[in-house]
């Protein structure tokens, strides 16, 4: 192997990248940390509410930030000293605050969420391994984990769900009276069956390569804390669907395509493959090269990261990373895709190899679809409709979506047809949130549902039919849209920022900015439908 094919294989290389983001984000995630001993929020890591005074309670979700100092205290980042003084100070923060009515809060007081509840506990869990502390105050809120953690499921997120069971394996090793063995299996078998038969696990109807990486995280603490293959196994089937959709996108995460459009995928787990010993510590160096042997540049999605998601799963993931990948790392080869189409059923997602480029389709997003190049993505992120004050839009995931798949002499075909999706805008306001309040504190996680139900989920709307043709040629794709257009309505094309609320998706992407090259035409079917062809060049 000559020197240049060496370097750009080298896993060296992309250990050095990672410790420049961690050493660039540990100083912005250790300012998030009340650091004062004298201060009652000493260990606090809600910078929101311990200094800005802008919250009337503490994230508890941004205890998982203690972890992550945790890791760099060991490897030493940036010359961070002693931190154990700290770490122990975010420890009994969270068992005071775990021990408050509505534990466990995350966006609103009494909150008693469930991402809250199982990542912060896991992290802390993590923690106690190295640290003794007053067992009994540590205790009463494992306890209180506990209770809510065996007595929930959370089905729609699974990445949420795996972090819980997660939690509750450690408690068990730390406590073992506290976690009934029957309950564990139980809840165990119940997780699993929520990863689909293609290797991703349920977010909100479909795939998403982020959450699916802290997925797989949560897997390897799972089998750190049980030994049961069968978390390895379910882990092994993820890291191969990660494979195949980054190298169909030649490196690039698929952002809106993925069902939650998260921007990033974290490391951790990805890592842990390295000293497996099978195809899947292959697929890990490949994929952590085509990934992050860039994560030191502007342009990285590391770089948009913002700092809540630094003290989240992100910033742990990334520094739990660097204790594992070896300095020496056995070259081994590079996996290249030789297929030129390949169809997931279950995700919906099309791929088609157009000589240098990859195309991805996503059926189940009303057809949006993305054009890889080495160095290059363009997109077409459909449509938005504002009519009679509502804004309607086919870029939504959905099983509810209709796709044919034709392969012709001089061109493949494709046809998507269903519903546009309904939306509306939500601002804060001061009476909204005193409402919220009022029915948290007496109605806890009951409201949890309904608040998704308005937040996140979207309705069809059915009196606007869509559908979509994409004809794709050697040299160009030709889409051919047909969408109900009445007079008060005002159509635009799509941006790439998603109407879906996912707290940790929508950052910023040079893409936000990409002006494509192509021609459109609109043609009137009749009173009240019209037909738009747009023409994207390729050579």
């Amino acid at each position: 192997m000559n020197t240049i094919q060496y370097r750009k294989n080298n896993l060296y290389l992309v250990k050095q990248t990672l410790e420049n983001v961690a050493r660039r984000e540990l100083p912005r995630i250790l300012t998030q940390f009340c650091r004062d001993p004298n201060n009652k929020a000493f260990g606090c890591v809600d910078r929101n509410w311990w200094h800005y005074k802008i919250r009337d309670f503490p994230s508890i979700i941004l205890q998982q930030a203690a972890l992550t100092i945790h890791i760099a205290n060991k490897l030493n980042i940036y010359d961070s000293g002693n931190l154990n003084y700290l770490i122990e100070g975010a420890i009994n923060f969270w068992a005071r605050r775990v021990m408050h009515y509505g534990a466990f809060e995350e966006y609103y007081p009494w909150e008693k969420g469930y991402p809250p509840l199982a990542f912060s506990t896991l992290s802390i869990c993590i923690l106690l391994k190295d640290y003794s502390f007053d067992t009994i105050q540590i205790k009463k809120g494992l306890v209180k984990a506990v209770n809510q953690l065996t007595n929930r499921f959370e089905s729609k997120a699974s990445n949420q769900q795996i972090a819980g069971l997660a939690a509750l394996a450690h408690i068990k090793n730390l406590f073992p009276d506290l976690v009934s063995n029957r309950k564990f299996e139980k809840l165990s078998k119940k997780s699993l069956l929520l990863q689909n038969n293609e290797g991703w696990f349920n977010e909100y109807g479909g795939p998403d390569l982020g959450y699916l990486s802290v997925t797989l995280d949560c897997l390897w603490d799972l089998y750190d804390a049980t030994k049961d293959e069968t978390f390895i196994n379910s882990a092994s089937r993820s890291l191969k669907y990660i494979h195949h959709i980054i190298s169909w996108s030649k490196g690039n995460n698929i952002g809106i395509h993925n069902s939650r459009n998260t921007d990033y995928i974290v490391p951790y787990g990805i890592c842990r493959f390295l000293n497996v010993n099978n195809n899947c510590s292959e697929i890990a160096f490949d994929l952590l090269i085509k990934l992050y042997k860039n994560a030191d540049n502007h342009q990285h999605f590391f770089a948009s990261v913002d700092d809540r998601y630094w003290c989240h799963y992100i910033g742990t993931s990334l520094f739990r990373c660097l204790g594992v990948i070896p300095d020496n790392v056995k070259q081994k080869k590079i996996l290249n895709r030789k297929d030129s189409f390949k169809y997931f059923d279950k995700s919906g997602y099309i791929f088609l190899k157009l000589g240098d480029k990859n195309l991805m389709i996503s059926t189940k997003k009303g057809g949006i679809f993305s054009l890889f190049q080495k160095n290059k993505v363009f997109s077409d992120f459909g449509w938005h409709f504002l009519y009679k004050n509502k804004e309607l839009v086919n870029n939504f995931w959905s099983e509810n979506w209709q796709s044919k798949f034709r392969k012709n002499k001089k061109n493949y075909e494709i046809s998507i047809s269903g519903y546009l999706y309904k939306h509306k805008q939500i601002f804060s306001n001061p009476l909204n949130h005193s409402l919220l309040r009022i029915a948290s504190l007496f109605f806890g996680d009951l409201i949890i549902k309904s608040l998704k139900n308005k937040f996140i989920f979207k309705k069809i709307f059915h009196h606007l039919p869509f559908s979509r043709e994409i004809k794709i040629f050697d040299d160009k794709i030709i889409i051919k849209d047909r969408i109900k257009i009445y007079q008060s309505g005002k159509l635009t094309r799509a941006p790439r920022s998603s109407k879906r609320h996912v707290s940790s998706s929508d950052s910023f992407h040079p893409e936000d900015f990409i002006e494509n090259n192509f021609r459109s035409n609109i043609k009137k079917i009749s009173n009240s439908e019209k037909e738009i062809i747009t023409r994207y060049f390729l050579k």
